[in-house]
């Protein structure tokens, strides 16, 4: 975080518009933080590590991944589709091939980090179809 974004081009502008160039970096300092504090709280949240308290479910096929990368910068990080879990020798999955797009990766379980569901709700069904009747 105490570098500048490699996504964002430095731009020079004449004396006339100071301000528009003090309000540009006024909003990179705040999405900086922004990602700054995304990262640091609530991506961590996401990823559970318990591990002395409890065993927790392993991935399974079909589920949706964010793929950690440090190559990456930030905001960048692909989401994808389990394909295939490897389970090590102890039973619990180690590695996953992940779907990204239309290539497939091979990553450990602890560069992942699980994506919570959203769950369908019956109430998209109950409602019954809106009729396009014009108002008289």
């Amino acid at each position: 975080m105490g570098r500048l974004d490699g996504a964002l081009s430095p731009v020079m502008y004449p004396r006339s518009e100071r301000l528009s160039r003090r309000r540009w970096r006024h909003c990179q300092v705040l999405a900086d933080h922004f990602w700054a504090r995304f990262i640091r709280c609530y991506l961590p949240t996401l990823q559970c590590r318990q591990k002395w308290h409890g065993t927790p479910a392993d991935l399974t096929e079909h589920s949706v991944v964010l793929v950690m990368d440090p190559q990456f910068p930030r905001a960048l990080w692909p989401v994808g589709r389990v394909v295939k879990v490897h389970p090590g020798v102890d039973g619990h999955v180690r590695s996953i091939d992940v779907q990204v797009k239309d290539k497939v990766y091979t990553r450990p379980v602890a560069r992942l980090i699980p994506l919570p569901v959203i769950p369908d709700t019956e109430e998209d069904e109950e409602c019954p179809p809106v009729k396009n009747t014009p108002f008289t």
